[in-house]
């Protein structure tokens, strides 16, 4: 009778769990409690695993294990759930054997029948008896048809915000027609028609910055899912973004500060949200450019653009990027994606030619030295 109590109660609990880890990693719209998720502590450890082998992979080899490690975690995350609730139902149908016809032996031929009643495939082998079996059949029966209905739902989710996310990604890749940085974001703008360029470039970061912090916190699972370019990741398009935004609100004189200010916050909101989250080491490196802050203000200059002194918003500009650099930094870190360093020379150079590139294909203008009045 102990013993029985004991079996109950233990596949009571963990089934419990399992749902309660259910509810909150797919119908609670909001980040939930990390601690005694069966979610949560597999995808902690399979990364780690993966984070302490991944040097030992070539590189096309890498590439592939990392495109499809979100995905599989998906498969683990449902196949575990139900091997859980299966077992939490077997040892509560394996306390009340005696209650069941024929009578279930061993554990195994418990496991059986609740399998077959979760899934409600129902051989008929075995059937309950008494009114407490036959709860627990109902049970969970509707517990096994909820559970498939709710991660079918769960998986359209995750498809739409993955999609969401990477449609603002190939937007601003095609933008500049390559992996952007704040640097070119800013030389690829329409130059007739810059203030509304630029303002409609930050609004539409704002709002993908919004879309990724509720997506991504909700279901964490969405931040290891890789873009399609193996150059582009959703950490370095918002870094490009910020930057853009910091060059904005140190370097230029425009109307657009105010957008780029508004934009700057949300994306420090959400890297020291994403930070504290994931549990992350910020990064105190940061790469402190010396003469690539020359050729960042001639670039801009060249482009049109009406500078602030060179002294104060070189200063400003590290303050700035000193909040946010070394956190995104980890972020990438974390994620092995690629580094999100400030562009070093020829980064920079390859940036004004890119965008020479986009401006002769659409015709949006050349580099020119004259000035474009700013609005």
């Amino acid at each position: 009778m102990v013993i029985g109590t004991i079996l109950f109660c233990g596949g009571l609990s963990l089934v419990a769990l399992v749902l309660a880890d259910i509810f909150q990693s797919v119908v609670l719209p909001r980040p939930a409690n990390r601690l005694l998720r069966l979610s949560a502590l597999l995808s902690r450890l399979a990364w780690r695993g993966l984070t302490r082998v991944d040097s030992r992979f070539a590189s096309s080899t890498r590439t592939t294990v990392l495109g499809v490690y979100a995905s599989f975690m998906l498969v683990v995350f449902l196949v575990s759930w139900v091997v859980a609730l299966v077992a939490g139902y077997g040892l509560m149908f394996f306390a009340l054997r005696s209650q069941v016809a024929p009578h279930l032996a061993t554990f195994g031929e418990a496991l059986y029948f609740a399998g077959t009643t979760f899934l409600t495939i129902g051989y008929g082998d075995f059937h309950p008896i008494s009114a407490a079996t036959r709860v627990l059949s109902v049970v969970a029966g509707a517990t096994g048809f909820a559970v498939i209905a709710v991660v079918a739902t769960f998986l359209f989710s995750i498809l739409g915000g993955f999609q969401q996310r990477e449609f603002f990604i190939a937007t601003v890749s095609q933008r500049v027609d390559a992996t952007p940085t704040g640097l070119s974001l800013l030389l690829t703008v329409d130059r007739s028609h810059r203030y509304d360029d630029l303002t409609t470039l930050f609004r539409d970061a704002r709002r993908w910055i919004a879309a990724v912090t509720e997506s991504h916190l909700a279901y964490p699972i969405l931040a290891y899912f890789r873009s399609t370019r193996e150059d582009d990741s959703w950490v370095s398009t918002l870094a490009a973004v910020m930057d853009a935004a910091a060059l904005i609100i140190c370097f230029v004189e425009s109307d657009a500060e105010h957008e780029a200010a508004r934009t700057l916050m949300a994306g420090q909101r959400l890297v020291d949200t994403f930070v504290a989250y994931f549990g992350m080491r910020a990064s105190l490196e940061m790469a402190q450019p010396s003469a690539s802050f020359a050729s960042v203000r001639g670039a801009l200059e060249d482009a049109g653009y009406a500078l602030r002194d060179a002294t104060l918003t070189r200063h400003d500009f590290e303050s700035i990027q000193r909040a946010y650099r070394g956190k995104l930094e980890s972020m990438s870190r974390y994620w092995l994606l690629p580094s999100v360093q400030w562009p070093d020379e020829a980064a920079v150079a390859a940036a004004i030619e890119a965008a020479e590139s986009v401006a002769r294909r659409y015709g949006l203008g050349g580099r020119t030295s004259e000035r474009v009045p700013q609005r």
